[in-house]
């Protein structure tokens, strides 16, 4: 039995052994081939097979800087410290230490390790490249030059004479140093990646267009260099993607950008530069969960992300997820901009909510009530919806702050029929007539103010009023003309008929007639006056008229019946 127990104990043992040590080779399998994302989920089994490999240890810090995770980086390297100090690991630490904004910790880790090896050139280089980091160029310059005296032949040296350049904006220098570094060693990753953003910010402040373009394309070059001879190298991909994102160059950076996440898919940065070059090229479909990681993940651009969400949903019709998204921003108290705005009431309108939509357009027009056709458009929009209220509220807004309009006396006469929907006739009537002073000729003015009169009991004038409708309409050959001319003849009829004043009603009916042989209902006033003054003969034909115009004319098919036509 003890025999069975230590066999079982002994395989268990294996097994964790074996499992270990794959997680060992594992992880320095995947950083060989620079899979640096999924070599970080065996660090801590590596570390916790291997705690006193130091190498080992200080390869899981690269990885973890290598995927930006530079907190867990300077823990790994703070370990390795532990096991065995020295000069390299103090190196790591500090240059961990600068990355991370900790310029004091940074200064006092380097300078640690040039007591423990003065002669190391490279801690003197990276004791500099601190420095510039902390904004320190006056003594970076002291330090590198003193580097480079300690041995001109490395090209890290030049690379730092570079960085130092660059700091200071004199890209000319850097460029020289960086192209040094490269002829010294051509794999040097880190100058080609700085001499590619050199070319590229000499490029910007070129004037002249030609030696412009030929330093942009220099650029591009060396960023095409980079990701040849390195295709894994995710920096140099968020480092191409920003520079082409901040030229506006969008469809480059999103090609970037792209490849860059998918080496490191937890970048919550790139997700958010990702996003904004596909909203700008307007893929707004691949943008929208970018920028749902990014209003997530990154708080100092939650509301801008989100703002663009929104748009994107708007720009491919998505109205109900337009809604939400600009309400939950201002149901946190954000101001949307203008044209934020006028995407959620035009949104709230798309799905029939135009309570909600005048409410966001009524705050859109007091913010700017400048914008003319927009109040005149949902003037009519909210009378197409009937409703008044709000309508008088644009129509009114117009009036008050478009004054070098054209459409004045359309404006005043729209605020008119308002409020005769309202039953305002009174109100009604002192905006019409002014309607009428600014547009004289308008037809419909003078149909509505007859309507107008009518409702006040004021039949002499509202006739009057239909008659000059007729009149300024007789040399209208537009279909809307006739249409005004038509609305203006039936009012008349229909108040001569109500008067009983068959005489007057067959002149007027004659007349329309006349006018539109085709329009139904002047044959059949006409019919009504003949029938008045019993001409049955004349009634019927003209109640026949109507039905061959209008075959399911019910009064007229009744009065046919009736009569015996």
């Amino acid at each position: 039995m003890k025999q069975i127990s230590l066999i079982i104990l002994l395989f268990i043992s294996f097994q964790f052994s074996a499992f270990s040590q794959s997680a060992t080779d594992k992880l320095k399998a995947l950083e060989q081939s620079h899979d640096y994302v999924e070599a970080s989920g065996y660090i801590k089994s590596a570390i916790k097979e291997n705690p006193k490999d130091v190498k080992l240890i200080v390869l899981c810090g690269d990885i973890y800087t290598e995927v930006d995770k530079l907190d867990s980086a300077l823990i790994v390297y703070n370990i390795a410290k532990d096991v065995k100090s020295s000069a390299l690991i103090l190196r790591k630490i500090a240059k961990t230490q600068s990355k991370l904004g900790n310029h004091k910790d940074a200064v006092e880790t380097i300078q640690q390790a040039i007591k423990n090896d003065k002669a190391d050139v490279y801690c003197q280089l990276d004791y500099g490249m601190i420095l510039i980091a902390a904004d320190s160029i006056n003594q970076a310059e002291l330090v590198i030059s003193k580097a480079r005296e300690m041995n001109k032949n490395i090209p890290d040296a030049y690379l730092a004479l570079g960085e130092l350049y660059y700091a200071q904006q004199i890209y000319e220098l850097a460029r020289t140093n960086f192209e040094s570094a490269l002829k010294l060693d051509e794999n040097l990753i880190e100058a080609r990646i700085k001499l590619a953003t050199t070319y590229y910010q000499m490029g910007i402040r070129e004037q002249d267009e030609d030696l412009r373009q030929n330093l942009l394309v220099s650029s591009l070059k060396e960023w095409n260099t980079i990701t040849t001879k390195d295709p894994k190298n995710a920096r140099a991909f968020y480092e191409q993607g920003r520079l082409f994102f901040f030229a506006s160059k969008y469809v480059e950076a999103a090609q970037s950008f792209n490849q860059y996440i998918q080496l490191r898919p937890n970048n919550s940065l790139a997700k958010w530069y990702l996003a904004q070059s596909l909203y700008e090229i307007g893929k707004c479909e691949e943008a929208a969960p970018y920028l749902r990681a990014a209003s997530n993940e990154i708080d100092s651009v939650k509301f801008k992300a989100m703002v663009i969400l929104g748009r994107c949903y708007f720009q491919v019709g998505k109205s109900q997820e337009c809604i939400a998204t600009f309400k939950s921003l201002r149901n946190v108290g954000y101001v949307l901009e203008e044209k934020n705005l006028d995407m959620y009431a035009r949104s709230n309108l798309a799905i029939g909510d135009t309570i909600e939509a005048m409410i966001a357009f009524k705050e859109l027009v007091n913010r700017n009530p400048q914008q003319c056709d927009l109040l005149m458009n949902l003037g009519q929009l909210s009378r197409l919806v009937k409703n008044y209220e709000d309508a008088i509220f644009f129509f009114s807004k117009r009036l008050e702050n478009c004054k070098n309009s054209t459409r004045i006396g359309k404006t005043l006469f729209y605020i008119g029929t308002s409020y005769l929907s309202l039953e305002k006739p009174d109100t009604a009537m002192i905006f019409i007539k002014k309607a009428i002073e600014e547009e004289p000729n308008d037809i419909l003015s003078y149909v509505y103010q007859g309507d107008v009169y009518s409702k006040l009991g004021q039949n002499d004038s509202s006739k009057i009023s239909f008659k000059l409708a007729i009149e300024k309409g007789a040399a209208d050959t537009s279909a809307q003309g006739r249409n005004f001319v038509n609305q203006a003849y039936a009012k008349l009829c229909g108040i001569v008929f109500d008067e009983k004043n068959y005489k007057e009603l067959l002149k007027i009916s004659t007349e329309w007639s006349q006018f539109d042989p085709n329009y139904s209902f002047a044959f059949l006033y006409l019919g009504i006056a003949n029938q008045g003054l019993e001409d049955k003969d004349a009634a019927c034909r003209n109640y026949r008229k109507v039905i061959q115009l209008d075959p399911k004319n019910k009064p007229a098919q009744e009065m046919v019946k009736k009569l015996g036509c």
